[in-house]
C-alpha cells in the first residue's frame, strides 16, 4: 500500500470538538500568515534615519545660510515630487495589487490599499494647515517624503515576502511523500495549491519577474526620495526645521504603518 494510503489523516479543532479530513477544506484555505517581514522596513527606516541625520550634520558644519544655493542633481525629480509626490507610491502599489497570487501569501488588497490612501490624504490635510499656520517653522518637504517613503518601505517587505514564499505550498503529492511538513501541508494548503499556479510553471516565472520589476521600481523611487531628501535637509531648511519635521514624519506615518503592516495577516 502506498504511503498516501497509509498515512495518518490529520484534524484540527474547531470550538472544543474535532473535524474530521473530508471537511477541514470547507473550514478554512490556509492559515492566516504576516502580510510582510519585518527586517525590510527597519532597514528602510534606518537608511532614512542615517540619510537624515548625514543632512543635518552637513547642515550644522555649512556657514552659509539658509536656504543654499547648490546643484540639485535630483532637481528633475524634486519638481516632479513636489507636484505629484503623494500619489507617486500607487505607481508600484496599483501593479503588485494586480498581479495573481501564488504561494502560501495572499497579496495584501483593499485594507492595505484604503491605509495608504488615508495616510495620503493626512499628508495632504497637512500640508494645507502647516501653509495656513506655519509654513516656516517645519519642512514640509521631509513630511510629504516621510509619508511616501513609509509606503514604499512596506512595499519592498511585502514583495520579498511574496516573492520568497513562492513554491512553499506544495502539491498532494508532495505533501503524501513527506511526513515532516507540518504547516505547509495541512488540507488548506492542498485546496491552494491546486488553486494558484505551481511554484515551476511558467506563469509564476512571469508573475515573479513581473514583481522583480516592481521591486526595483519600488527600490528606485525610495532611493530617488532619499536622495533628495537628504539635499532638502543639508540645503534647504534650518537643523530644528528638520529635525522637527523628521521626527513627526516618524510618529506620524513611518512607525504607525510599518507596525500596523507588520501585524496584518492574510490568508
Amino acid at each position: 500500500m502506498s504511503s498516501a494510503n497509509t498515512r495518518p489523516r490529520k484534524k484540527i479543532q474547531n470550538m472544543g470538538g474535532d473535524i474530521g479530513f473530508q471537511q477541514m477544506s470547507k473550514v478554512q484555505i490556509g492559515g492566516p500568515v504576516r502580510a510582510c517581514r519585518l527586517w525590510p522596513m527597519v532597514l528602510c527606516n534606518l537608511m532614512w534615519l542615517v540619510v537624515i541625520c548625514a543632512g543635518l550634520y552637513g547642515n550644522m558644519a555649512d556657514p552659509q545660510p539658509i536656504p543654499r544655493r547648490v546643484k540639485h542633481p535630483l532637481v528633475v525629480f524634486d519638481r516632479l515630487f513636489r507636484k505629484a509626490g503623494p500619489f507617486m507610491p500607487f505607481t508600484v502599489v496599483l501593479p503588485r495589487m494586480l498581479m495573481p497570487n501564488t504561494g502560501r501569501v495572499t497579496s495584501p488588497g483593499a485594507a492595505t490599499f484604503l491605509v495608504y490612501v488615508l495616510i495620503t490624504a493626512a499628508r495632504i490635510l497637512l500640508y494645507l494647515l502647516i501653509d495656513a499656520f506655519a509654513p516656516k517653522s517645519l519642512a514640509d518637504h521631509i513630511l510629504l517624503g516621510s509619508s511616501v517613503y513609509a509606503i514604499l518601505s512596506v512595499e519592498v517587505a511585502i514583495l520579498l515576502k511574496q516573492m520568497a514564499d513562492i513554491g512553499k505550498v506544495k502539491t498532494d503529492e508532495e505533501c503524501s511523500d513527506d511526513d515532516e511538513d507540518g504547516d505547509l501541508c495541512g488540507v488548506g494548503d492542498r485546496a491552494v495549491a491546486r488553486s494558484q499556479p505551481s511554484g515551476h510553471s511558467p506563469l509564476t516565472r512571469v508573475i515573479q519577474l513581473g514583481r522583480l520589476v516592481v521591486l526595483v521600481l519600488t527600490i528606485t523611487l525610495a532611493a530617488a526620495v532619499l536622495g533628495d531628501m537628504y539635499f532638502t535637509a543639508r540645503y534647504f531648511h534650518t537643523f530644528h526645521e528638520t529635525i522637527v519635521t523628521a521626527a513627526a514624519g516618524m510618529i506620524i506615518f513611518q512607525v504607525p504603518l510599518a507596525a500596523w503592516s507588520f501585524n496584518t495577516r492574510v490568508q
